[in-house]
């Protein structure tokens, strides 16, 4: 394979986040990576005296994880990225599967990317976690958000994030994500008296 002639590359495959990493190492003109499975696999230890990896082209990241999102973004600085999709879930009860918050806003910092479209999928954030990762300065230039929650967890949005979203009527003050024309809610709140309406006034203060 022509490694350094790869523009667009995705791995169906299981493959140790080693190779995610060394990949994205060898691809010098990437712009597109989509690995639908990693796991650890570094049971000689050689992930953690690696340095960060920075790659200047790659525009676009899928990383479907059980459960190691964290062990690829903490090893990367893409600062060209815009659209970046992640998504974890448990493959056996004994393996806590989650997105780190605190580590994905240091990859946005140590990367300083705009992003137009970022997918989040059962990542357990909290609300608060949530609205800490939306209000960083890499996610103020989104276009497109998609968040994807589990029917047995907890809300991750709730009225605060809608408020923080919402145009106000009064003052010139911009709401978090002023660019964004395509949201996506699943199985992330929990509706009540006042969801809809407010769900309702962001969506037309738009």
């Amino acid at each position: 394979i022509p490694w350094d002639q790869l523009v667009e590359l995705t791995i169906e495959e299981t493959q140790p986040i080693s190779i995610a990493v060394e990949v994205i190492q060898r691809c010098p003109r990437l712009e597109s990576l989509s690995l639908r499975r990693v796991d650890e696999g570094d049971d000689d230890g050689s992930l953690t005296f690696r340095s960060i990896t920075q790659h200047d082209t790659l525009r676009s990241l899928h990383l479907g994880m059980l459960p190691y999102v964290n062990a690829v973004t903490d090893r990367l600085t893409l600062p060209a990225l815009t659209h970046l999709s992640l998504w974890t879930h448990r493959s056996t009860p004994e393996v806590e599967a989650n997105i780190c918050c605190s580590q994905i806003v240091a990859f946005f910092t140590r990367s300083n990317c705009e992003l137009q479209e970022f997918a989040l999928y059962h990542s357990e954030f909290g609300p608060s976690e949530l609205l800490e990762c939306l209000s960083h300065r890499s996610c103020q230039t989104l276009t497109r958000l998609v968040i994807q929650g589990d029917e047995s967890s907890p809300p991750s949005v709730d009225r605060e994030l809608l408020i923080h979203l919402t145009y106000s009527d009064v003052d010139d003050e911009v709401p978090l994500c002023p660019k964004l024309g395509h949201l996506r809610l699943n199985d992330c709140y929990r509706s009540n008296k006042s969801f809809p309406d407010l769900l309702g006034r962001m969506i037309q203060s738009r």
